[in-house]
């Protein structure tokens, strides 16, 4: 499932390995999955040990919110994590350990996270690039940020694949915080992108293609983006990518 998952989004590893970035990577995996008519947004507004994310798997307009409260790595983790909900169909509102997701048991979110870490890290590249013979602590540092996931995502898979010992994966454990939110995001810079990573842009495209269309008028548009009228010409300019001279609203 995993392997078709990746087909299916078109990701291959090489693809996977060139993003540079934690960021970027986040934003390609948004990127394609918004492709395929799946809406994403986050929700700032909600703490980390409150809520990572959640699917709403309705079949015409399935939506996968992730908060950007969280580093960059565990939100790539959450948003293929909720899609494998939205593939089975199965809504969910997530806060849960990962842990013990990862066993062998048969409920829906056990199968989730092993999909979600298979699909992000593939056994036959896991033991392709796990190197035996380095330190431990530094090779799940670079691991993780060869295959873009978090480090405590990486011990676990380390372990699961039987790359580490029990008793490896149980010193190792303190060092990698499930709820650590280091290089995470922020709402500073330019408010139109942030509007954009919230709302998402497949959301916006699909409010302003429905002005296009004259299905709604401006003040319904400015209530569904979240943004002043006067402002709807340049958000329009950033979600599109067209020129900011273009005269759009």
């Amino acid at each position: 499932q995993a392997k078709q998952i990746r087909e299916w989004l078109g990701v291959s590893m090489d693809t996977q390995k060139s993003w540079i970035s934690s960021s970027q990577a986040l934003t390609n995996w948004k990127n394609l999955i918004e492709e395929k008519d799946i809406y994403v947004v986050q929700f700032p507004f909600v703490e980390v040990e409150e809520c990572r994310g959640f699917a709403i798997a309705e079949e015409k307009i399935p939506v996968i919110g992730i908060n950007p409260k969280d580093s960059y790595n565990a939100r790539i983790f959450t948003l293929i994590h909720e899609l494998a909900h939205v593939l089975y169909r199965e809504s969910i509102l997530i806060n849960d350990s990962l842990v013990d997701y990862f066993t062998s048991g048969k409920s829906l979110e056990q199968i989730c996270n092993r999909l979600a870490a298979e699909t992000l890290v593939p056994k036959c590249s896991l033991e392709s690039e796990f190197n035996a013979d380095k330190n431990r602590f530094r090779e799940i540092k670079r691991l993780s940020r060869r295959f873009r996931v978090s480090g405590y995502v990486m011990l676990i898979r380390l372990k699961t694949e039987g790359l580490i010992s029990n008793k490896e994966y149980r010193d190792l454990k303190p060092e990698f915080s499930f709820y650590d939110v280091s290089g995470k995001g922020s709402d500073s810079g330019d408010p139109y992108f942030n509007q954009i990573v919230r709302k998402g842009k497949l959301y916006l495209r699909t409010a302003f293609q429905s002005y296009f269309d004259n299905q709604i008028n401006v003040v319904e548009l400015a209530n569904l983006t979240g943004w002043k009228v006067p402002n709807l010409n340049k958000l329009a300019a950033k979600t599109f990518g067209w020129p900011k001279e273009g005269r759009y609203v």
